[in-house]
Formats: structure tokens, C-alpha cells, sequence
């Protein structure tokens, strides 16, 4: 079986999803890694180097359209690497209570744009600090028809710091809707497989 692994809020690459595009690097197809911060793209292009079919997008993933526009993207100063890094100022000022936090700008796409661009995507990983509940809600049936698995974080899915609730519940009934039918808890992330 091949893999076309499509990577939403990727950081730095250094992640779950690397470990699985290295332990399955023969049948990986293609990997795409989309971050709203280009310096995280940097350091993710570095890991990511002995993948010939790997591509790199500079977005911030939305569930409306606006492409087109920028919109601001808020991290803590001296930390362009952050993982608390979102277009969201008080997420990041609740993560980094102590740190000024600046603004970069940054380019958009909607979740579904993506997906329809990158079709193929057999597996969905997904970090948007917030916004993944909302993000996976924003597609269609359609989006998902080669989708065998997706992981989310779901920490935040019904607030900031949240245990779950009722945003997370109704994605969970949406996806059993889609065919999803395993469903498990790995850290701060839910992973969900057909």
C-alpha cells in the first residue's frame, strides 16, 4: 500500500509523522507539510531531505475561504519554532504567559482548497492549535473518499486546555458518519482509521 501523507501545522517536522514517513519510507508516495510559519518550513525541509516526493506549503489552514488574504500569525518572541504558535493571540498568550508575543503575516487556504489540491491524501495529520475540529467540519464527504486515516489534535477542540465536549463529540459522530471506525487516544491527539 502507498501512502500520500498530507502534514497541517508540521513545526518543525520533528514529530509522529516523521517516525511514520521514516518506518514506512518505501511505500510513502508522496508527503506534504504546510505550516504558517516559514522559518518551522526551514527546519522541516532539513528533516525531510532524503524524501524526494516531499513538497512544502506556507499557510495558515482555515475553515472559510480567504485566499488571497493574509492574516496575522502570533508566536512568543524568541521562539520561531513555537508549537504554540496560532492566529489566535490568546491562545499563544495563554500557552506563554511570560513572553511578549509579535505578529508575522502570513498567507491562507481553506481546508478545502487544500484538499482538493493534494486529492490523493491517504493520510490526514492535523495540528492547527484550535482550529482542527472546526478545519475537519469545513469538508465535505467528498474531501475524505481516500482519506484511510486522520489524526487531530483534539486538546483544544472545545476551548482552549479542554478534555472534549460537544465540538469534539460531533466530529467523532460526523467521522463514524464517514466510515471512520477505529478511534484512539494517543497523547493529545485522537487517530482515526476506516
Amino acid at each position: 500500500m502507498k501512502f500520500n501523507v498530507l502534514h497541517i501545522g508540521c513545526n518543525d517536522g520533528d514529530d509522529h509523522v516523521y517516525k511514520f514517513c521514516q518506518q514506512n519510507f518505501n511505500s510513502i508516495d508522496s508527503i506534504v507539510l504546510v505550516d504558517a510559519n516559514p522559518k518551522c518550513l526551514i527546519e522541516a525541509r532539513k528533516r525531510y531531505q532524503k524524501f524526494d516526493n516531499c513538497y512544502f506549503e506556507c499557510f495558515a489552514v482555515l475553515p472559510i475561504s480567504c485566499e488571497d488574504y493574509k492574516i496575522n500569525f502570533y508566536l512568543p518572541e524568541d521562539e520561531e519554532l513555537s508549537q504554540s504558535a496560532s492566529i489566535n493571540k490568546s491562545f499563544t498568550q495563554i500557552h506563554d504567559i511570560d513572553k511578549e508575543i509579535v505578529k508575522i503575516s502570513t498567507e491562507t487556504i481553506s481546508m478545502s482548497n487544500l484538499l482538493e489540491k493534494y486529492n490523493e491524501t491517504t493520510i490526514l495529520s492535523i495540528d492547527t492549535e484550535g482550529l482542527d475540529v472546526m478545519n475537519l467540519f469545513s469538508l465535505n464527504q467528498d474531501h475524505f473518499k481516500n482519506i484511510s486515516k486522520i489524526i487531530f489534535e483534539a486538546i483544544h477542540s472545545d476551548g482552549t486546555f479542554s478534555k472534549g465536549g460537544p465540538k469534539l463529540n460531533s466530529l467523532i459522530y460526523y467521522l463514524k458518519q464517514l466510515g471512520f471506525k477505529e478511534f484512539r487516544t494517543e497523547e493529545y491527539n485522537i487517530i482515526c482509521e476506516k
